[in-house]
This record gives structure tokens, C-alpha cells and sequence, in this order.
């Protein structure tokens, strides 16, 4: 091999390294710039949802602070009632359609029979056996609101309502024991 071959040879060697060094880094930095995009992506989605969490608690918080508020008016009302039921069912058919969120309201004794509710086909059962009561007479307090976790109507009961809205069929129970 000549000698001008050699360098000719040497040179496009040194080119073809040049060309791999520099696409290496030109990839390098398409990678950094790729991890800062999508670093700052996620810090602005995190940044995003901790907003959206802080707002939905302030609305449940207010859900909770209306639905206690129900609650202590319907305590304050039950002498009222047990003089006329048709008003407590009138008056609390009336709360459950003002307040988001709560499609019914009930009033159950010590024993776990429903006394007063907006769905006046109910009352008259008696409720012991579901989990929403025995959470209350387990650890009562007169303070505590309790919450239930959703559960399912009264299929056992009765038949659903003919609806397709899926938001007739769910049923959120809000509870406040009352010592007396």
C-alpha cells in the first residue's frame, strides 16, 4: 500500500471517529434535553394535581360541613316529627334534593329500625345488620359524624327504580348518633 494511501486511508479514519464522537454527543444532549422536558413535565403535573386535591378537599370538606349541619337540624327536629310524620318524610325529601352529593336521609332507632326518612316505603325496617349501623352502636359518639362507605340499595328490599342514570342507583349513608 502507497503511502498516499495510508493517509488517505488514516484521514478518513480519523473523520469517521470525529463523526461518532460528535453524533454521540449530539445524542447525548437530545437525551438531556428529552430527561429536562419531561422532568419538568411531571413537576408541572405534580404542581397540577396537588392544586386539584387541595380543591376537592375544600369542596368535601364543605360536603361535610352541610351535611353535618343537616344532620344536627334533623336531631333538633325529631321532637317535632314524632308528632307528625309525613312532615319529617316532606322535610327530609326536601334536604336530600338542596344538598350534592346525598340522595337520602334517615333517622334510625337504637334498635336499628328506620323511624323517618324521604323514602317513607323504608321505614318501619329495621337496618341492625347492615355495617353502617353497627359502626355507630360499636363505638358511639355524639360528636363524630360518621361516614359509611358506599353500599348497595335496597334490592332486598324493593326493586331499583326503572332509571338508566347510574347516579339513582348509588347511595351514600351519612350517619350522627345521637345519645338519646
Amino acid at each position: 500500500m502507497s503511502m498516499h494511501k495510508k493517509i488517505i486511508t488514516r484521514f478518513a479514519l480519523v473523520q469517521w471517529i470525529e463523526l461518532v464522537v460528535a453524533l454521540t454527543l449530539l445524542g447525548g444532549l437530545v437525551a438531556f434535553n428529552i430527561y429536562n422536558e419531561h422532568a419538568q413535565v411531571e413537576a408541572n403535573e405534580h404542581d397540577r394535581l396537588i392544586t386539584q386535591a387541595k380543591v376537592i378537599s375544600k369542596n368535601i370538606e364543605f360536603q361535610f360541613q352541610g351535611a353535618n349541619q343537616a344532620l344536627l337540624a334533623i336531631m333538633q327536629a325529631i321532637p317535632e316529627w314524632q308528632r307528625s310524620p309525613e312532615l319529617a318524610t316532606n322535610r327530609l325529601a326536601s334536604m336530600a334534593n338542596v344538598m350534592p352529593g346525598i340522595r337520602g336521609f334517615g333517622v334510625i332507632d337504637a334498635k336499628g329500625t328506620l323511624m323517618y326518612s324521604n323514602f317513607p316505603q323504608y321505614i318501619g325496617m329495621n337496618f341492625s345488620h347492615r355495617d353502617y349501623y353497627k359502626a355507630v352502636r360499636q363505638s358511639p359518639d355524639a360528636e363524630m359524624l360518621y361516614v359509611s362507605p358506599p353500599f348497595k340499595g335496597m334490592r332486598e328490599y324493593c326493586h331499583q327504580p326503572d332509571t338508566h342514570d347510574p347516579r339513582q342507583a348509588r347511595r351514600v349513608c351519612w350517619h350522627r348518633h345521637n345519645h338519646t
